[in-house]
């Protein structure tokens, strides 16, 4: 068994957990991703469990795939300055169009004012696990 077969609790990750971890990561600076050890979800997920695992690996990495145009844009973006403790969060500008990405890194809803250091406040709510790209004006 792999070793996190072995610890308590360990399972697959959700696509909501999956999709938290991808944007959680981008939220905090990450610029690639490594997706899933497909060979461990072969060799340990069988039948079904594989087929829906693997399901929520490409939604997951997909809905990131679609961004690719925002995330790799090189047009300047003001920095957050102030956010609330538990959402990530990051700005990119492309085509002239500043976008915020938060993202609640807990189970829990979680919500609060997001500053910009060019003073730019973006109110956000978000479920548990949840993100939001959200347009600044």
């Amino acid at each position: 068994r792999p070793w996190a077969a072995r610890q308590a609790g360990a399972h697959m990750p959700t696509l909501d957990e999956m999709r938290n971890m991808n944007w959680q990561a981008i939220a905090s600076g990450a610029n690639g991703l490594i997706g899933w050890w497909f060979a461990g979800i072969v060799r340990y997920l069988k039948g079904e469990a594989f087929d829906k695992a693997w399901a929520d690996v490409k939604i997951a990495f997909g809905e990131v795939a679609e961004k690719i145009p925002l995330l790799l844009s090189v047009e300047p973006a003001p920095k957050v300055a102030k956010k609330p403790a538990d959402i990530s969060a990051r700005t990119w500008r492309k085509d002239g169009v500043l976008w915020l990405l938060a993202v609640n890194r807990t189970y829990d809803p979680a919500s609060g004012v997001i500053e910009l250091e060019d003073g730019r406040k973006a109110g956000i709510s978000l479920k548990g696990l949840g993100y939001q790209f959200v347009k600044v004006d």
